[in-house]
């Protein structure tokens, strides 16, 4: 069976075998993931396994920073997952990592994409052009007892071809689409947000029963590994060589002084050796 559009995301999920998840649908939305907390802040608890916000368009999408998001209508996929979980809010801190090496993961498996995540969480093609962003929030339970909730938002661009507007200069040579690093002559929307809620869940499942996989499949997708790198960690910059992840998620960076740990922060290639 064939879905299409987003606003068959709830039966695909289903013919998926994916029951436990309420899909609400929206043609325009500020922000998904801002929609999700607004429900959890209302007290939605209309389906205590988690729900999925997914639209057509964003018109203040956000990525990590504060950063703006583009999309559009037809030619990306803009969607979060919100799941409950009943372990603290500290312990959340490699989800972000989780869930972009889950999806990424169906990419490769549903669609042959030859697609990376470059850590942290960013989808990108082989030859450096980013194809998706996660953000990921979390709301601890107000008297402080399970369960809290994640949301993590996803931005994909899927199809360039179908945009009915040109992509800006600046980013000709950073943006990138699923489609161009797919085996597949068509991509629905529907099918790629199935993937990405699939890998949503997963990463989320995983982080609650503390899986010790995340460093051996997150090092089978790594972007970043062997590359030298300049990373800004909370204003700090940091050059070294990438090594991977560590079992928590942190990345190992080979210094000149040595290897060290990083929880957090942005990384951008550099050409000179360190």
């Amino acid at each position: 069976m064939k879905f299409e559009k987003l606003k068959d995301l709830q039966k695909c999920l289903e013919y998926a075998g994916i029951c436990d998840l309420r899909v609400y649908y929206f043609e325009s939305v500020g922000s998904t993931n801002t929609a999700a907390r607004e429900m959890i802040l209302s007290g939605l608890k209309e389906n205590l396994k988690g729900f999925v916000v997914v639209a057509e368009e964003q018109t203040a999408g956000r990525g990590r920073f504060s950063r703006k998001w583009m999309s559009e209508k037809d030619a990306s996929v803009c969607l979060s997952g919100a799941f409950p979980i009943e372990v603290e809010t500290k312990a959340l801190e490699s989800v972000t990592i989780r869930a972009g090496t889950e999806i990424c993961a169906r990419l490769r498996e549903r669609f042959k994409a030859d697609v990376y995540v470059k850590w942290p969480n960013d989808i990108y093609s082989k030859t450096g052009k980013k194809l998706c962003g996660i953000l990921a929030d979390f709301y601890p339970s107000p008297d402080g007892n399970a369960p809290h909730w994640c949301v993590i938002g996803v931005g994909l661009n899927l199809d360039f071809g179908r945009s009915n507007t040109s992509l800006p200069s600046e980013l000709n040579d950073i943006s990138g689409d699923l489609k161009s690093v797919s085996g597949c002559e068509y991509i629905s929307q529907c099918e790629a947000a199935a993937a990405i809620v699939s890998g949503i869940r997963e990463a989320v499942r995983k982080t609650a029963t503390q899986a010790k996989d995340l460093k051996k499949l997150f090092g089978s997708m790594d972007w970043l590994r062997g590359k030298t790198i300049s990373l800004n960690s909370s204003g700090n910059i940091l050059n070294g060589r990438a090594e991977g992840i560590d079992d928590t998620g942190k990345l190992v960076l080979l210094t000149k002084n040595g290897p060290i740990k990083v929880g957090n922060g942005e990384a951008s290639l550099v050409r000179s050796a360190f």
